[in-house]
């Protein structure tokens, strides 16, 4: 999710990973580090933040919430690093033959 998001705000996205639960969360700031300070608009919606880097590669969890400073709707500084780390997340869970 993206901070700058002006569609789907970003405290509706914290707000309904905390009614679902068992997500791992990232708060990603423009250098792309992990944060456990809540993101901008997220800060009363009860989150836990990993202040631990991104596992590329080594994604343990099933369910994860990265929010990221620099990004809009499917634009910004950090698309290309949400887009790096989504394709990461998915390969790293297809089964290989």
């Amino acid at each position: 999710h993206g901070v700058q998001d002006w569609l789907v705000l970003p405290s509706q996205s914290c707000d309904l990973v905390k009614a679902v639960g068992g997500f791992t969360n990232f708060h990603l700031n423009a250098a792309n580090t992990s944060s456990d300070v809540a993101p901008l608009g997220c800060e009363n919606a009860g989150l836990n933040w990993s202040a631990n880097a991104v596992p590329k590669g080594n994604w343990q969890s099933k369910r994860y919430f990265m929010v990221y400073d620099e990004m809009g709707h499917g634009d910004g500084n950090q698309y290309n690093q949400a887009l790096t780390d989504t394709l990461d997340f998915i390969f790293a869970k297809v089964p290989t033959p």
